[in-house]
């Protein structure tokens, strides 16, 4: 005992420090009062290795590496107008005494964001994303810890802890800033009991800490008011230790506290909810809670009548919900006592207490668009499912604990994907801020920039991210109706710049739009003004509407050929591009057009023989032909993709319109009056080379040199023969 005093004193002081909080009497045997020589003969580095502290940090780092693309995000939905634009002039002490021109009094995280930006200088996307990230990760390691409490076994802590830092509805609370108060508000209620637990065994000064966790997670966010009845209900639930008073203390923060928000200025809320609103919230809540098996819900809607009348929709889905949530806390309540674990009381008292908030002062279409506000409530239901793996490891037998880890696996695996495709729309946000600061910052300061069909909301369209659930709703906000534009420009590192955004129908987006709806005639005004880019959700690029459709083109448009005397070709370029053809084509409208005409590409070989071609509306089916007016010139960007096997040689590049509903071409007229043949005006012939194909020669010369040289080359060889064969097959696209 005396070589583990002297040789690792670090170590030891570290076990004695983490004492209080983790149960160290069975990590650190050396340490219990009364124990046998014997058990002392630990040495201080097994003693760490079997520290709570070990799992902490093991399940923080699994935290760190699911949500590891969250910092790369840039601000959108409520954080560059909501909150930045808000915070902009206040100072530390004002966010503590009013809230006027915001919804909430929840001064703490702005104080911290308000601090970062007095040392930085600008808000930075990476720093607050990673402040999220951060306590997601400490909130996992104190659920590992509270779980730890509660059973005084590492399995159940790691269950625990793992189903809480891959809940599903969390992606939201850990992957945007703006809901930054819940993995904070989360922090302080989990170190506020933690805290608690370790003053009843250990120093009183733990006693006066917890107390100022608590006042600190009031003013993260209100819905803290309802901790220290959480506090009360562990003391009633563990009443065979005898129930300490102290905990009675608790509840003067939070009426000092209620008296306080009820006198900030702040804008009106929605206020106590009707019964019909309190139901749906519930329902909501009810899912968030059983979501291992809620997906079950809507299978039984199918199977069972419950879809249709007397039941209805709404009806059904919540008699189908809660036939599954009352069969799952009945085998949960099944589990909890065979696992013997004091988990199952403490763990709905959790989710019944965090949830009444929400529950009863939200809108429905508020809680419904919003999984963070289950964040605080994941920690109960992590703790009330974990509890059913550990029945069949408390059971023995090694059949059972290999069901209880492969079902934790099963659906930890299942959170995981549910959890990436929720990021991967928040990654596309992202790529939206990034497109429109750059589209800002080739903008002149003078012009007004102007964006069309910017999406409000929008759901994935990748095939494989499907929402299981009945209620709630998947995909991302990027723009709030209310939001400025200029603010998400200029907070997420554009210029300033005057900025709207306008709905056009004509466009047919098939999506939430932001911004005022205008008619097509309003848009050709606003293109002779200033800046216009047009969004395509399918491609998530901008479409720059000012450079392709001329309005009020300058100068002297001359005319290659006409078609029907409505649409003449005014110009034209050529350029090969390894294995695409580039052609960029000039039109300008003679007549207003009534029929969408399609603009017909065409690539002869020398025989005659059609071998590429390229039909679609004009500008990438962006501006077809009944927008047009007399005098608009279009500029029609197109490519045709030459197919392999194409030797070099001579090439005819023909172009012309038909109408799609009769495939009657337009009539081809030159400039001296001849109709071309088959109504198709040629733009060039052309020897083509096909440069980015591979050379026969340079492979046969270099097959020739490895052959006599060494077996680098051949490897070489090899790899450039491979390349060459996929490019070959599979055309790079430009």
């Amino acid at each position: 005992m005396g070589q583990a005093d002297t040789d690792y004193p670090v170590i030891k002081r570290a076990c004695a420090l983490l004492r209080p909080f983790g149960q160290s009497l069975r990590a650190c045997p050396e340490q219990s009062e009364g124990a046998k020589p014997a058990t002392c003969d630990l040495r201080p580095a097994t003693c760490l290795a079997r520290h709570p502290v070990i799992g902490m940090v093991t399940i923080a780092a699994v935290a760190l590496f699911v949500y590891r693309d969250a910092p790369g995000f840039l601000f959108f939905n409520d954080d560059p107008t909501g909150h930045f634009r808000w915070m902009e002039g206040r100072s530390i002490v004002s966010f503590f005494v009013s809230a006027r021109g915001h919804a909430y009094y929840r001064p703490l995280s702005f104080v911290l964001w308000q601090a970062l930006h007095a040392i930085l200088g600008h808000h930075d996307p990476f720093l607050l994303h990673f402040l999220n990230l951060i306590f997601h990760a400490a909130n996992c390691a104190l659920v590992w810890l509270l779980a730890y409490r509660l059973s005084e076994r590492r399995d159940y802590a790691f269950v625990a802890a793992v189903l809480f830092a891959l809940y599903p509805f969390s992606y939201e609370a850990v992957a945007y800033v703006g809901a930054f108060v819940h993995p904070l508000t989360t922090f302080f209620v989990l170190a506020t009991l933690l805290l608690y637990r370790a003053a009843r065994q250990g120093p009183s000064w733990l006693f006066y800490v917890s107390h100022l966790t608590l006042v600190l997670a009031l003013f993260t966010q209100e819905n803290a008011v309802v901790a220290p009845l959480l506090l009360i209900a562990w003391e009633l639930i563990e009443r065979g230790r005898g129930f300490d008073k102290r905990s009675l203390t608790y509840l003067i923060e939070p009426l000092l506290f209620l008296v306080l928000w009820l006198r900030v200025p702040r804008l009106p809320t929605a206020g106590l909810q009707p019964v019909p609103g309190v139901w749906e919230n519930t329902l909501h809540f009810l899912q968030a809670i059983v979501y291992p098996v809620a997906p079950l819900a809507s299978a039984l809607m199918t199977r069972l009548p419950l879809s249709s009348p007397p039941l209805g929709g709404k009806e059904g889905g919540a008699v189908a919900l809660a036939t599954v949530a009352l069969a799952s806390f009945l085998v949960l309540y099944v589990a909890g006592r065979l696992a013997r674990t004091r988990s199952f009381s403490l763990s709905l008292a959790w989710v019944a207490f965090f949830a009444l908030p929400a529950v009863l002062f939200l809108g429905s279409a508020y809680v419904s668009g919003s999984p963070r506000l289950f964040y605080l409530t994941a920690v109960g239901a992590a703790l009330l499912w974990a509890t059913l793996p550990l029945a069949f490891l408390r059971t023995g037998g090694r059949m059972r604990s290999l069901l209880a880890w492969a079902m934790v696996a099963a659906l930890a695996w299942s959170n995981l994907g549910f959890i990436d495709c929720r990021l991967s729309d928040f990654a596309r946000t992202t790529e939206l801020m990034r497109l429109m600061a750059e589209t800002a910052r080739t903008t002149p300061a003078e012009q007004e920039l102007t964006y069309v069909n910017l999406p409000f909301h929008f759901s994935s369209t990748e095939g494989r991210c499907t929402y299981p659930y009945l209620y709630g709703s998947a995909g991302a906000v990027a723009i709030p109706l209310y939001a400025d534009l200029a603010d998400f420009i200029v907070f997420n590192g554009g210029p300033r710049h005057q900025v709207r955004g306008v709905v056009v129908r004509e466009f047919q987006p098939g999506w939430a739009t932001y911004g005022d709806e205008i008619e097509l005639e309003d848009l050709r005004a606003l293109l002779t003004k200033g800046q216009v880019y047009l969004f395509d959700f399918f491609a998530w690029d901008f479409f720059d509407l000012t450079a392709n459709w001329l309005v009020s083109p300058q100068g002297v448009w001359e005319e290659e050929a006409n078609f029907g005397e409505i649409v003449a070709l005014a110009d034209h370029s050529v350029e090969e591009d390894n294995s695409l053809l580039k052609v960029t084509l000039w039109w300008k409208c003679l007549e207003p057009l009534e029929r969408r005409y399609t603009v017909f590409l065409h690539l002869y070989d020398a025989d005659g023989k059609l071998v590429a071609q390229k039909d679609s509306q004009p500008a990438s089916d962006y501006l077809p032909t009944v927008f047009w007016r007399k005098g608009d010139v279009v500029r029609d960007q197109r490519a045709i993709e030459l197919p392999a096997g194409l030797s070099p040689g001579r090439y005819t590049i023909a172009v012309g319109l038909y109408d799609p509903q009769t495939m009657t071409r337009l009539p081809a007229i030159a400039s001296d009056g001849t109709r071309w043949v088959n109504d198709a005006v040629v733009l060039e012939e052309r020897a083509l080379s096909f440069p980015g194909k591979s050379s026969r020669r340079d492979a046969i010369c270099l097959t020739e040199y490895a052959t006599r040289n060494t077996n680098v080359l051949r490897t070489a060889y090899s790899v450039f023969s491979t390349r060459r064969t996929v490019l070959s097959e599979n055309p790079p696209l430009h």
